[in-house]
């Protein structure tokens, strides 16, 4: 008989008893509306709320958008700038769109001794629009096609 990959799969050794993911409750609340009380557009009925709660995990995360063509342009860099890539996806700040680079804390946890290789990735992040100059130094604008730390749509109002 033969196994699915599937149920080869379902035992993954990272997750154990005591597997420690933080987590909080949060409420959630909703308007439920009667569709027959709705005239021409305009609503006439009772507006009904409520609330669910949900939980949520409690670590801090940033999302990369998985758009083939972004994973082409990523994998096309140059190594180094693919290592600055990395590290700016650890400390990006929830809801912003900009990244400090602290160079000095950079070179140390990624092991870079030279600031000719952080100017080497920093060329190959701005030449393939993953980053981009800001008018303040060591501040780069981050393209959120590509990475965000948030909610982009809350964001940028879309």
């Amino acid at each position: 008989m033969k196994t699915s990959k599937t149920s080869k799969l379902i035992a993954n050794p990272f997750i154990i008893d005591t597997l420690l993911i933080g987590t909080y409750e949060i409420d959630n609340e909703y308007s439920l509306l009667n569709q027959s009380e709705l005239k021409n557009g305009i609503y006439t009925g009772a507006v009904n709320k409520i609330k669910l709660k949900r939980k949520v995990d409690s670590d801090k995360c940033t999302k990369i958008y998985t758009n083939p063509a972004y994973r082409v342009n990523i994998f096309s860099l140059p190594t180094p700038s693919k290592i600055l890539y990395l590290w700016f996806i650890y400390v990006l700040t929830v809801g912003e769109d900009y990244i400090y680079l602290n160079k000095k804390l950079y070179m140390q946890e990624s092991g870079i001794s030279s600031i000719n290789t952080i100017k080497t990735a920093l060329s190959g992040l701005i030449d393939n629009k993953i980053i981009a100059v800001s008018p303040v130094k060591d501040y780069y604008y981050i393209n959120p096609l590509y990475f965000y730390a948030g909610d982009r749509v809350k964001k940028y109002n879309l």
